[in-house]
Formats: structure tokens, C-alpha cells, sequence
């Protein structure tokens, strides 16, 4: 039950995504002139034994090293870093067909790396705008939040996404896998990211409870700033970035 469910997880994270964004049309020529190639072998007895159980150990390993550990784990983490063995499985069909003196498989194999480029490509892009997005946030809020030396910092909800990315991320879905959005309500990231920038200091991350006390109250706080991307509400030392425009 356990491995179904984290199959399961794997596939709604990565595979799915991957189909949607159009992986299928450009892998399935190097699948399957390998699938053709390896038939083909073992009919003229040029793969052997040896050679047919190395072929089924290596589509054993495709299966097996995808998921990676997370595969046999109680308690999960699916994320793109913790799944990243799942590009080596990928290129073991390169593996099986090192003798193909026709270089049919190298033909095969272009749109597939046309199709990692293109997806390189377009992650770069909405990385870029996503990270534009959040410097167009910290200017807007940085002359309000700069007026206190350690001020308390609470994000709620989630910053609105660039239309660079929305663009992107509607055609390639599998761009939501690997572009994060660090401001997002109480994801230590998005403080980080401030004080990365200058704005927040060691003492801006507020606990819990804290974070829950200051949502609260946030609506009796001095509006300082608002636009049509985010409200900054201010307290004493206290400050909340609100992209949920939850007080009206």
C-alpha cells in the first residue's frame, strides 16, 4: 500500500507533468527505435544471454532509480531536488544500443534533446521573471520596511506570479514542478529572501504563534502601502506583506 502510494506521488509530481508539457511526442522516436534495434538483435543472435539480462536489468533500474529512495520511504518528500535521479533513467536507452553502426537511435534521439533544451530554455525565462516579480515586491515595500532596524516580518498568501511564468507554465506544466515561489505565506523562504535583500535581519522570523497573533490583528495595522500586487500593513516593528488583499 505504501509503494503504490508513493508510485502514485512520484507520477502526480514529475511524469504527469512531463506528459503535459509534451515529453511523449518527442521520446517516443528513441524508445522506440531502441525497442526496434534490440528486436532486431536478438533475431540475428547477436545479443546473447548475457546481453539480454544486462537489457533487462537496465529497464529494472529505469523503474527503480526514477523514484529513488523516496519510492520505499514512510513519510515522503517529493520534491525536484530529492528527485533528480529521475534524468539519469532517461538516458539508459542510450546505453543498450552502443553498437548501432547506422546511428539510427543518435537520429532517433534529437527531438527528445531538442525537447531538454527547449524546456532549459523556458525554465531560464520564467526563473528570470519570476525573480523580476520579486525585486518589483521588495522595491515597492523596501522604503516602509527599511524604517525599522529588526523589524517583524510576516508574509500572507502567495505573491502573484509573473505573466512571463503563467505563459510558460500553461504550456509546459512541468515548469510549476521547478519554479518556486519563495514569498508565499508562512515558508521561511520568503523572509529569507528579504533579508537576503537588506530588508529583514536574524530577528524578522516570527514563530507560529506569533505569525498566527499578527494575521489576526494585521486589519487593525497602519496601511502604509498598497497596489494592485500587495498591501503592507505596519505595527510598531511589526510588518505584514499581504497578497490576499484581506482587509478591505
Amino acid at each position: 500500500s505504501g509503494l503504490s502510494k508513493n508510485a502514485s506521488g512520484f507520477y502526480e509530481l514529475l511524469v504527469q507533468p512531463l506528459i503535459s508539457s509534451g515529453l511523449l511526442y518527442y521520446i517516443i522516436p528513441i524508445l522506440s527505435c531502441t525497442f526496434i534495434y534490440v528486436i532486431v538483435m536478438i533475431i540475428r543472435g547477436k545479443i546473447n544471454l548475457t546481453n539480454a539480462t544486462m537489457i533487462l536489468v537496465f529497464i529494472l533500474s529505469m523503474i527503480i532509480i526514477s523514484p529513488g529512495s523516496n519510492i520505499l520511504l514512510a513519510s515522503p518528500w517529493f520534491t525536484p531536488r530529492t528527485s533528480i535521479h529521475a534524468s539519469v533513467s532517461l538516458i539508459i536507452p542510450f546505453l543498450l544500443v552502443r553498437s548501432d553502426k547506422y546511428n539510427i537511435i543518435k537520429y532517433a534521439s534529437v527531438p527528445y534533446f531538442l525537447f531538454c533544451l527547449m524546456m532549459i530554455s523556458s525554465f531560464s525565462s520564467a526563473l528570470k521573471a519570476e525573480e523580476h516579480r520579486r525585486m518589483q515586491i521588495i522595491n515597492l515595500i523596501q522604503p516602509e520596511i527599511s524604517k525599522q532596524q529588526n523589524p517583524l516580518i510576516v508574509i500572507n498568501g502567495t505573491m502573484p506570479n509573473s505573466n512571463t511564468y503563467m505563459l510558460i507554465s500553461e504550456k509546459l506544466p512541468f515548469i510549476k514542478r521547478l519554479v518556486p515561489n519563495y514569498m508565499s505565506n508562512s515558508w521561511s523562504w520568503g523572509v529569507g529572501y528579504l533579508r537576503m535583500n537588506g530588508l529583514a535581519s536574524g530577528k524578522s522570523y516570527p514563530d507560529a504563534d506569533q505569525r498566527r497573533i499578527i494575521i489576526d490583528k494585521m486589519c487593525s495595522f497602519k496601511k502604509v502601502y498598497t497596489s494592485n500586487l500587495v498591501t503592507l500593513f505596519n505595527y510598531n516593528n511589526e510588518y505584514v506583506i499581504d497578497f490576499n488583499m484581506s482587509c478591505k
